[in-house]
């Protein structure tokens, strides 16, 4: 079904602390909810048919609390640590044996000992959910313990603690009412301005959003310009499709005149990522087009060399070094609040900002993980 909010003559803010459909509780400061907290999706169905761990293997079920070790790609062990996502149907967990809203989900390290904070995305007991995990070791190990069934509930963890302080922003695109919070706790949610698409839509990951028609003022955006700046280094990241036939400029994310990250050049069908700075613009196109299929999208930058690189599905697609030194290597400051999705025809999903550029490494191992070909699930065990 397809939302067209209208947006009275408030400014973004105003729209954010007046609208009745966006609930957002007052000392949450637009957090999602964290481990322990259900955010089902009733679009996405149950997989009734899909055979459990135990009718696969033929093994007796363990009663009571329960663990499974979770294998991570040897490629990546001692990788720097980060969050991790893991998804979740009934092959790899028995529903029936969680809670309702998934609060007694706990993951740990190698140890059994040394607990990991998460985040619950969506619980879809029967169907597929999405945790996000963050590993706290100072090196990426070669597996976790995933623990459950423990008959009772636990508290959840705070947001801050399952995103590092790299993170400037963390948007699930979850809706809430009509704006979509930062999972970080840093408190920069995303506001509908000038939407029109479906903004409770299934993402890549999980939920998502579809934008239908061009917005010249958004369709999303930060509620203040002072909010969210982008320093002399930083990483965007998307996951986006979009119709091929759509021929316009698309801007997945930009801090105008500062950034501009793009599905779609105004005149070449690439993906491309331009940065001002004293000396003028510096734009680094892609190898190729965005199609309907889910393209995971990174752009990095870091002033002290000038390099910009782009990259796509894990793989750096194109690079460059801007200016000839630091002074002509600073980003201009934002005209305006950052916005997302500006004249995009198509979907996005797990939009996120970093105040680093990323290291190449790095941007590989979030491909694999949130395209579920990072870890490997054990059977269950008994605890």
């Amino acid at each position: 079904m397809t939302m067209r909010p209208t947006i009275p003559a408030l400014g973004p803010l105003a729209l954010l602390l007046a609208a009745g459909a966006c609930s957002l509780d007052s000392d949450s400061m637009g957090r999602m909810p964290t481990l322990g907290g259900s955010t089902g999706n009733a679009s996405t169905g149950a997989q009734d048919e899909t055979a459990t761990a135990a009718e696969l293997t033929g093994e007796p079920l363990p009663e009571g609390p329960r663990r499974r070790r979770l294998d991570i790609d040897p490629q990546f062990v001692g990788d720097v640590s980060t969050t991790l996502l893991v998804r979740l149907d009934p092959t790899r967990i028995e529903y029936d044996d969680t809670q309702p809203d998934g609060s007694d989900l706990q993951f740990f390290g190698p140890d059994g000992i040394t607990r990991y904070p998460a985040e619950i995305e969506r619980w879809e007991p029967g169907g597929t959910s999405v945790v996000w995990v963050r590993v706290i070791d100072p090196a990426l190990p070669d597996h976790l313990w995933m623990h459950y069934a423990d008959g009772t509930g636990f508290p959840p963890d705070d947001p801050s603690e399952v995103w590092d302080g790299v993170f400037s922003a963390v948007w699930h695109m979850v809706a809430m009412g009509t704006a979509f919070p930062d999972s970080t706790g840093e408190g920069n949610p995303l506001v509908a301005v000038d939407f029109s698409g479906e903004l409770d839509a299934e993402g890549a990951i999980g939920h998502g959003v579809r934008i239908d028609a061009m917005g010249l003022n958004g369709p999303l955006a930060i509620s203040e310009v002072s909010d969210l700046s982008l320093g002399d280094a930083f990483t965007i990241e998307a996951w986006v499709s979009r119709p091929s036939e759509v021929e316009q400029h698309q801007l997945v994310a930009t801090a105008p005149g500062s950034v501009e990250l793009r599905a779609r050049n105004p005149t070449i069908d690439r993906p491309s990522m331009t940065i001002y700075t004293s000396t003028g613009p510096h734009r680094l196109e892609g190898a190729g087009t965005l199609g309907p299929s889910w393209s995971y999208l990174v752009a990095t930058y870091r002033s002290d060399d000038g390099m910009l690189v782009l990259y796509r599905n894990g793989e750096s697609e194109n690079s460059i070094v801007v200016g000839t030194g630091p002074e002509n290597r600073t980003l201009l400051a934002a005209t305006d609040r950052l916005h997302v999705g500006v004249d995009l025809v198509g979907s996005l999903d797990e939009v996120r900002i970093s105040s680093l550029a990323r290291p190449p490494g790095w941007v590989e191992l979030q491909h694999a993980s949130m395209s579920d070909a990072l870890l490997e699930f054990g059977p269950p065990e008994a605890r």
